[in-house]
């Protein structure tokens, strides 16, 4: 058994544990993986009898229940025995927190646990609690994130639509979060460096990967190119076509032969046309020779036949190295690997250019992936899953990918009023920023200026963003009032900017005790071993404690937990959990410091409860800095 001081405190260690006991069953599960908090669990036989509580109102009289409707379930007229009971209060274990009292009440069998004892060992040792309650799940392991907003990444950021960004600014929380648990993380597609899209990433606090201008995949397109013509998922015209070019390549036939056979195939008409690229390089014409408006496109003529595919040919055709149309079969690949979770629609497909430069890109970014297993996570916008998962299919078919996972996390979509149905991601960034401009010389008046103010404004514009598209759970809708006259308040109870205005607060807090120090009228803070946390009784201060810090690092665990389990081609990630923690934490912080004054009278005996919540202040202070992090957001200290 794990020395119960070797860990930190965690809240579904404490449910496994107290379930066990109140079972009679070995209590070794606990150190199993966490279940996701609040969360009935099947870890358990037949279910998991206790639930934490989180409201003011419950948390006077207890921690932990075990609802009556559970009990009548498990015991004779719910009468509870009293081994079980005297189990309940000596459980003990790695990250279990210290049982004070076990009684029957209305309600069920409620718990409370040793507040003093918890407060001491956690305001002891807080910066464990700061990160993820299993630091090493994603050890050996890797996530491949694929924004497949950025793929064939847009010229300008004008051209970046607010569903584009949505997407954007998933991917890079989760990249930040599945880091923190130990993965590696490979971010496509690497754009061009000095780019305008990346200059726009950069004020949005995204770092991403980057390739000199001009580079290019050409030899990875044309290895997929070649592999995609032998599968035995390609048509059977296309697939043997491409076998005897294989073939005269490797034993150097002159090209006579190859130009014979291109006219004999136009000229049978057999539903599939040679492209003039290969025409060029077979007669050895040049490649200035002119179409002009007398050539019927490509497309019309795709169209006309049922094809529905892109112009063929051009130079990306040229330098692929892709001498002929390729169509594949993706609903046999479906059907044959009983793959579920695809659209029924997928049937026979003809390769675009784009599938294959995307699926180049994948290659790149799974080459440095440094880890043995990989997993790609696509976060595509929903109106572009049909397209994500041809490509899918298509790098399953092309079989470069190994045995590499592949998972869908589709995002909603995001409408908007105001400016117009089609407003960018740099209109809206432009609008809040200067709507917060704006807020703050309503509120602050002329003060509002220079350089530490719109240091500030910057920030509080990141953070209104941001939590604006990820509150929300990432497969529902967001909608945005982006009228010109509408305002972003500064202390909105749902809004980012609320949560920088509380960070602004602890920083503050402790700015004045610093200053309060030097004019002599506190004493330095003590050591932690010092402090007497029993001063701690209010009951917002166990709210903070209980509801928040000790349950972050299972809350950081959330998506790679999730990842590892997962099964489904589709995958839904707590992708809100983190802004909605922040948001929650914010409110009861506020109302805490609304109604307890921290740095009180000068007085020495006041001091030993001053010093134990302003400990507990810190631990809030650095638990929302720790969260932001995720975001990318940086903390405030004043405003």
């Amino acid at each position: 058994m794990e020395n119960p001081e070797d860990s930190a405190f965690q809240i579904s260690s404490t449910v496994r544990a107290l379930s066990s006991a109140l079972r009679g069953e070995s209590r070794s599960a606990a150190g199993s993986e966490a279940p996701v908090v609040g969360v009935s669990s099947s870890s358990v036989r037949g279910g998991c009898p206790w639930f934490k509580e989180s409201s003011a109102k419950n948390l006077r009289s207890r921690d932990f229940i075990a609802p009556s409707a559970v009990l009548n379930k498990l015991f004779p007229e719910g009468q509870v025995p009293e081994e079980a009971v005297q189990e309940v209060m000596s459980v003990q274990d790695g990250g279990v927190l210290p049982v004070q009292s076990c009684v029957r009440g209305r309600a069920g069998l409620q718990v409370l646990v040793d507040r003093p004892a918890v407060f001491r060992k956690v305001l002891d040792e807080f910066p464990r609690y700061l990160r993820p309650g299993r630091p090493r799940a994603g050890e050996g392991r890797g996530v491949l994130l694929n924004c497949t907003a950025l793929q064939g990444a847009p010229a300008r950021p004008e051209e970046l639509t607010l569903s584009h960004l949505r997407a954007l600014l998933i991917t890079d929380h989760l990249a930040e979060l599945l880091r923190m648990q130990g993965y590696f993380v490979s971010l496509s597609p690497a754009l061009e460096e000095c780019s305008d899209i990346i200059t726009f990433l950069h004020q949005l606090g995204v770092d991403w990967p980057t390739v000199p201008a001009g580079w290019s995949n050409r030899e990875r397109e044309a290895e997929l190119w070649e592999a995609l013509r032998s599968s035995v998922y390609t048509e059977r015209e296309e697939r043997e076509t491409g076998m005897e070019r294989r073939e005269e390549r490797q034993t150097g036939r002159g090209t006579r032969e190859g130009e014979e056979e291109a006219q004999a195939v136009k000229e049978a008409g057999g539903g599939r046309e040679v492209s003039r690229e290969t025409e060029r390089e077979t007669r050895g014409e040049g490649a200035e020779e002119a179409g002009g408006g007398k050539e019927v496109s490509r497309e019309t003529e795709m169209e006309s036949r049922g094809e529905g595919a892109e112009e063929a040919g051009g130079e990306a055709r040229k330098q692929s190295g892709s001498a002929a149309q390729v169509r594949v079969d993706l609903g046999r690949l479906v059907k044959e690997r009983g793959l579920l979770g695809f659209d029924p629609n997928l049937g026979s497909c003809l390769v675009q250019e784009r599938c294959v430069a995307h699926l180049a890109e994948l290659q790149g970014a799974l080459s440095r992936c440094q880890a043995g297993l990989c997993t790609a996570l696509h976060v595509v916008c929903c109106e572009d899953e049909f397209q994500l998962q041809q490509t899918d299919l298509l790098w399953r078919i092309a079989g470069l990918g190994g045995k590499i996972v592949q998972r869908h996390l589709v995002v909603g979509p995001v409408t908007a009023t105001g400016l117009g149905s089609r407003t960018s991601a740099s209109q809206y960034l432009q609008l809040r920023g200067a709507q917060m401009r704006d807020a703050s010389v309503m509120k602050y008046g002329p003060q509002v200026n220079g350089d530490s103010w719109n240091d500030i404004i910057k920030v509080m514009t990141l953070a209104a963003v941001r939590f604006e598209l990820l509150t929300t759970a990432h497969r529902c809708p967001v909608s945005l009032d982006l009228r010109k006259e509408s305002s972003v308040s500064t202390k909105g109870s749902r809004s980012g900017v609320f949560v920088m205005y509380n960070c602004a607060r602890l920083s503050t807090l402790f700015q004045s005790y610093q200053a309060s120090v030097q004019q002599g009228l506190y004493p330095e803070f003590p050591e932690a071993s010092q402090l007497q946390v029993a001063a701690l009784r209010e009951e917002g201060e166990w709210q903070l404690l209980f509801n928040y810090i000790i349950p972050f690092g299972e809350l950081l665990d959330q998506s790679g937990q999730t990842l590892r389990s997962s099964t489904g081609v589709r995958i839904t990630l707590g992708t809100e959990a983190v802004c909605k923690f922040l948001v929650s934490l914010s409110m009861d912080f506020s109302s805490y410091y609304n109604r307890v004054h921290i740095l009180g009278e000068p007085l020495p005996h006041l001091f030993s409860q001053m010093f134990a919540r302003l400990q507990l202040m810190r631990g809030v202070k650095e638990l929302l800095h720790c969260a932001l992090s995720t975001l990318h957001i940086p903390p405030l200290h004043q405003i």
